[in-house]
């Protein structure tokens, strides 16, 4: 079975924006304000860039139009 460069390209691609809207990475989380110093919100790459503004779900990436 021979996979086309085009089909290899695409599931990269689907590959790095799961990573980068989806899925929030622990390094880059943050600390919220609040009276007790345990609580934290989770962020994506994208969202650490400024690019998004909340955590995309996987409807939301399959659904975008580019």
């Amino acid at each position: 079975m021979t996979i086309s460069i085009r089909k290899l390209r695409h599931a990269l691609d689907f590959i790095d924006a799961h990573d980068n809207f989806v899925k929030p990475h622990g390094a880059l989380r943050l600390r919220e304000a609040s009276e007790e110093d345990r609580h934290w919100a989770c962020r994506t790459p994208a969202m650490a860039a400024g690019i998004s503004g909340h955590i995309w779900t996987l409807q939301e990436l399959l659904c975008h139009k580019a």
